[in-house]
């Protein structure tokens, strides 16, 4: 689990609506706990070297 790292966009999320106008979102750091994305292929990766 060390060797996994974080994926998730740094930054601001937004919602664009028809028109094309921006206002501020929630993107998926914004969800409850310390959610972090990662890639299968880093699992996979990870689970082969141990």
């Amino acid at each position: 689990m060390d060797k996994l790292t974080d994926r998730g966009p740094a930054g601001a999320a937004y919602d664009i609506d028809r028109v094309g106008r921006r206002r501020p979102g929630l993107g998926f750091k914004d969800f409850p706990g310390r959610p972090w994305m990662m890639m299968r292929g880093d699992v996979e990766a990870v689970a082969a070297h141990a």
